[in-house]
């Protein structure tokens, strides 16, 4: 799912104002001469902080009133309506909530024309909660992905089996160690507590606003003031920004993490051979670059390593790896390369890829190849040398081949 990162920005350009915002046969103007004391219990059984007002033609607003005269009409407290503060009903809807938050309300029109407003209330609209499932969805995703880069475990973006939930995903995040410096380097690089209360008290928000929406609730039910129980505005644009805030940062280190290439040059490249002995199959396992390997290479160098499978560590189902890897060696026939199956391993063996070992190929080449099939980078294979090439066609990592 987090290919389709990028496509949360088309979502918020998409959904406006006229989304959620309270409009046309839904906008209720108060009389001015309604009981002050009656128009304030009602705006606060319906989480109002404001209300429009028409008098003798003209619009105003009535906000929330304190020591209100009994008696007394809302026409001595209703103020102007401002039209330069009109916000536009086209504004997309994460402006819109930064404007909710800024200001507490605000209202929808254009020149004089007064069209909509949206208050606290409004939070509570079906568009929102799109708007945010849509956020934690791809955070879901994006945390998974990266939670198998750090910890060289292929885990899918989308949870395969009943359990795998959320917060089974968070807590894992919280407990993720890089295999070989045993370091919390996923918890650190997105800026969270590396220790458990702090943690979770963090990130517990993301867990009450995931299950809150998905049992049909929304934002508004979550944050609520413990004294009048009415909707927390700042609590939820702050839980609104946190989230939005975290997701770049997964998104960013999933795009341009310069510490992947360290990762990266730790692979291993192994042959695996099957032989038939005595009615027995024996498996041998050549390994061109990494712990123990074979002194010469069996083909001229330098030689190309590129896989077709789990584009950006994006973990594919088998099947769709298969057919990629098929593809790839279409490609590779068609040009008349030499080249061999081999297979990238995690030094531990958690998380392995098919590729091929092409000789004869140029680095431009084998890093467009490369790009067409979403890599994020190729393998380098010299006699003394085992060196990370990033698709666009910089060095970025290399290693002593036998090690």
């Amino acid at each position: 799912m987090f290919r389709y990162f990028k496509d949360l920005e088309k979502l918020a350009d998409a959904l406006h104002v006229e989304h959620f915002a309270t409009m046309g046969d839904e906008l209720k103007y108060v009389n001015s001469q309604a009981s002050a004391v009656e128009v304030r219990a009602w705006m606060e059984a319906n989480d109002f902080n404001i209300v429009p007002v028409k008098k003798d033609g003209e619009k105003s607003f009535f906000v929330d009133g304190k020591d209100l005269a009994e008696g007394e009409t809302i026409a001595s407290r209703m103020k102007p309506v401002d039209s330069s503060k009109f916000v536009g009903k086209d504004t997309s809807i994460k402006d819109a909530l930064k404007e909710l938050g800024e200001r507490g309300w605000f209202f929808v029109g254009a020149g004089n024309d007064l069209q909509g407003i949206v208050t606290r209330s409004d939070l509570s609209k079906p568009a929102v909660s799109f708007y945010l499932l849509s956020h934690l969805l791809m955070l879901e995703s994006g945390l998974r992905r990266l939670l198998g880069s750090y910890t060289n475990i292929q885990i899918p973006d989308a949870a395969l089996e009943h359990g795998d939930n959320f917060s089974k995903i968070i807590n894992e995040v919280f407990k993720a160690k890089d295999p070989i410096t045993n370091v919390k380097e996923l918890v650190a690089d997105l800026k969270l507590p590396s220790t458990e209360k702090p943690f979770k008290k963090e990130t517990k928000y993301l867990i009450d606003l995931r299950n809150a929406l998905a049992h049909g609730r929304n934002i508004a039910d979550v944050y609520k003031d413990e004294s009048s129980k009415a909707i927390d505005l700042s609590g939820a644009i702050e839980c609104v920004d946190n989230l939005e805030s975290l997701l770049e940062k997964v998104a960013s280190k999933i795009n341009y993490r310069d510490d992947v290439w360290k990762k990266f040059v730790e692979t291993q490249i192994v042959k695996r051979i099957e032989i038939k002995e005595i009615g027995k199959f024996i498996h041998i396992r050549e390994i061109w670059a990494g712990t123990n390997a074979m002194p010469d290479l069996p083909m001229n160098l330098p030689i190309y390593v590129i896989s077709a499978a789990n584009p950006l560590e994006e973990v594919l189902l088998d099947d769709d790896n298969t057919r990629r890897h098929l593809a790839l060696r279409t490609i590779l026939k068609s040009r008349k390369l030499k080249f061999e199956e081999v297979f990238g391993e995690s030094p531990e063996g958690k998380w392995s890829e098919a590729s091929f070992a092409i000789e004869g190929m140029g680095k431009e080449d084998a890093c467009e190849l490369a790009e067409k099939f979403g890599q994020r980078a190729i393998f380098e294979l010299t006699q003394n040398k085992i060196k990370v090439v990033s698709v666009d066609k910089k060095d970025r990592e290399d290693k002593l081949r036998c090690r």
